[in-house]
């Protein structure tokens, strides 16, 4: 059984017997075959006529090429049929296409399918009263932050993600896509994006693309924040108007003055557009949490955080000791660029409809994999934190020609 192997963690699942080694299958039971089905019809992606390669199939194709980014496409593709045979026996055999057929299926589906799969399928997952964690006060923790993906150096590639540049204004070696995302803090799940080139204009910048995401916020969310949403007044409006509590840091260049000392020692302030502009600007009444970091030997550094939560809901300390949880985006990131992508630099895919669909496979082989790991926290009645991401991917790709129950 699939939470048993998590549970016992590497080095035990040798133990068990074949038949209770996770599978494909077991893995796009997240991924329903019926909403890959909607997903066609809703973005007119159905085939038109029964083919070698169908769309229904190429889905899960696409989801796979993130679980096995050290194989090749054709590789990658055995797996899919062999499971497939699991499922069907000798009946469905096929011949192994070639990587050409493989990618015009790919480009004949597109990325539409994968947008509206995503929308269809991918949600917060964690449970409350169960899910340790993923909440504080009632409130559904919440991460928002940028990563760049690499991409082929091609020229279609070029022209459409460009090439991000550094502060000596040196461009980077490849092309990159941009995203911002929303992930839920207490299980890692990313639940919703924002892409946009890396290398493009302002108006598909990090904070361009937040902007556009920030609406999407619920009124049971409590967002945490780097400094750059703290930083940007129009920002924190956009957030705090859709009802969720926020918790960011704030540039120590921003200013902000203590007009009323509370009694956990935080502070009310009034936070500026434009900050030193004050005259006839709008402001938002902020509350103001100050702390020190040690880090290693390094000498300690003031920490500065705004926040919608009253000192009566959360103190000062609670918050301070609440704001590490943001670095959980980090470690997501970690997950979808050195574990699931392990073996290479970047995306593989050369043309831009390419990239972004396989960017969202790999959104969507990331929920499958992490909805998982959430069911064998609850399962035990542990942090989700415990349980090795990497060891799932690894049982995952062990297994996968295992399969029993491929959705049909």
């Amino acid at each position: 059984m699939f939470n048993q192997i998590l549970l016992d963690g590497p080095g035990k699942s040798a133990d068990l017997k074949p038949a209770e080694y996770i599978s494909f299958a077991r893995l796009f039971q997240v991924i329903p075959m019926d909403a890959v089905k909607d997903a066609l019809c809703a973005t007119a992606s159905n085939d038109k006529r029964e083919r070698d390669l169908p769309n229904r199939y190429m889905a899960y194709f696409v989801i796979a090429l993130s679980l096995f980014s050290h194989c090749s496409h054709q590789e990658v593709f055995r797996n899919l049929v062999e499971t497939l045979k699991m499922m069907f026996g000798p009946m469905f055999d096929t011949k192994i296409p070639a990587k050409s057929s493989i990618t015009e299926s790919r480009q004949r589906l597109g990325q539409k399918p994968f947008e509206h799969l995503f929308r269809q399928v991918v949600k917060p997952i964690a449970v409350r009263e169960r899910t340790i964690g993923a909440f504080f006060k009632g409130l559904r923790l919440v991460g928002i932050d940028g990563c760049h993906f690499t991409v082929p150096d091609t020229v279609e590639n070029e022209r459409e993600f460009g090439r991000a540049t550094g502060t000596d204004n040196i461009p980077a070696a490849y092309p990159a896509i941009r995203c911002v995302g929303l992930i839920e803090l207490g299980t890692r799940v990313l639940f919703d994006y924002e892409i946009g080139a890396a290398g493009g204009s302002k108006d598909v910048s990090e904070v361009a693309l937040a902007k556009k995401l920030l609406p999407r916020l619920q009124n049971d969310q409590l967002l945490l924040g780097d400094r750059l949403y703290g930083a940007n007044f129009r920002m924190w409006r956009i957030a705090k108007n859709t009802g969720a509590h926020l918790l960011w840091r704030i540039r120590k260049d921003i200013r902000l003055d203590c007009e009323e000392v509370l009694p956990d020692g935080s502070y009310m302030s009034a936070f500026y557009d434009g900050d030193r502009k004050r005259i006839g600007a709008e402001s938002e009444k902020v509350r103001v949490i100050e702390f020190d970091v040690k880090l290693g030997s390094a000498e300690p550094e003031r920490y500065r955080l705004i926040t919608t939560l009253r000192h009566t809901q959360a103190t000062l300390d609670e918050l301070a000791e609440l704001y590490h949880e943001r670095w959980e985006y980090e470690n997501t990131n970690k997950e979808h660029k050195q574990i699931l992508n392990a073996h290479l630099d970047g995306l593989r895919s050369k043309t831009p409809t390419l990239v972004i669909q396989e960017l969202l496979g790999l959104f969507l082989a990331h929920f499958a994999t992490r909805s998982f790991v959430h069911e064998a926290a609850l399962s035990a009645n542990i942090d989700v934190d415990r349980l090795s991401f990497k060891h799932a991917v690894s049982v995952i790709r062990r297994r996968a020609p295992q399969a029993g129950a491929f959705p049909p």
